[in-house]
C-alpha cells in the first residue's frame, strides 16, 4: 500500500527513494509464504519455486537500478514484481476454491443420485490440471503487460501462426493446425473424463475394471 501511494508522484523524492530502498525487505515475507504454501501444497511445488525465483530476480533487480539511481526504471521493474506476486497468490487461492467446490459439488450430486456415481477423484485429478493451465496462462499474460512486452510477443506470434506455408501442392498455416490438434485433444480428454468419471449401477455390475484410457474389462 505504501509503494502505491508513493508511486502516485511522478518525480522522484527522497522519502521514496527512502522506501523504495527498505522495500528490498519485502523478500522476508515473500519467502516465507512461499515456504508456507510449499508445506501445505501436495503438488506443484516446483511451478511455485520457479515464479518465486523469477519475480525475486525482477524485483532485486529493480531495487538495484533505485539505488543506482535509476528511480523510474527501476519502480516499475519492483512494482512489477510485487503485482505479480500478489497475483500469484491470488490464483493459487483460487485454484484451491475451485477445487474444494467441485468436490462438494461432487459430493452432493452422488448423495442425491441413485442412478450413476461421479468419481470424484478422477474429476478433481483431471480438472486440476486444466484449472492450473488456465491460471499459469492468465499470470503470463498479466506478467507479460506488466513487462510491456505482452504487444510485441503476440504480435510476433499472430503473424507466425497466420503465415501461409506450402507443402507440395497443399497450403497450410500453423494455425490450423494447432486448431485441429486443440480440437481433436480436447474431444478426446472430454470423452474420457466423462468415460472414467460417471459410473451407472448396471455399468459398474457389468464390468470390473477400468482401463487408463476409460476403456473396460
Amino acid at each position: 500500500v505504501i509503494l502505491t501511494l508513493v508511486n502516485f508522484f511522478t518525480s522522484p523524492t527522497f522519502a521514496g527513494r527512502i522506501v523504495y530502498s527498505l522495500s528490498i525487505l519485502l523478500l522476508i515475507p515473500m519467502n516465507q509464504i512461499r515456504r508456507d504454501r510449499a508445506a501445505h501444497a501436495a503438488e506443484k511445488k516446483k511451478l511455485g519455486l520457479i515464479v518465486y525465483s523469477l519475480l525475486t530476480i525482477q524485483l532485486s533487480f529493480g531495487w538495484v537500478l533505485i539505488i543506482l539511481g535509476y528511480y523510474p526504471q527501476g519502480r516499475q521493474f519492483f512494482l512489477g514484481a510485487i503485482d505479480a506476486f500478489v497475483l500469484a497468490l491470488i490464483l493459487s487461492v483460487t485454484v484451491f476454491t475451485f477445487i474444494d467446490y467441485l468436490r462438494i459439488l461432487t459430493f452432493f450430486v452422488n448423495k442425491r443420485s441413485k442412478s450413476f456415481q461421479i468419481d470424484h477423484e478422477i474429476i478433481e485429478k483431471k480438472l486440476k490440471r486444466i484449472v492450473i493451465s488456465l491460471a499459469v496462462i492468465f499470470f503470463l499474460i498479466s506478467y507479460l503487460k506488466n513487462l510491456n512486452l505482452f504487444d510485441e510477443i503476440t504480435d510476433w506470434l499472430v503473424n507466425w501462426v497466420n503465415e501461409s506455408r506450402q507443402l507440395g501442392d497443399s497450403v497450410y498455416t500453423y494455425k490450423s493446425i494447432l486448431l485441429f490438434v486443440g480440437y481433436a485433444f480436447a474431444a478426446m480428454y472430454i470423452a474420457n473424463l466423462i468415460n472414467q468419471a460417471i459410473e451407472t449401477e448396471d455399468y459398474k455390475k457389468q464390468f470390473k475394471k477400468r482401463t487408463a484410457l476409460g476403456s473396460v474389462k
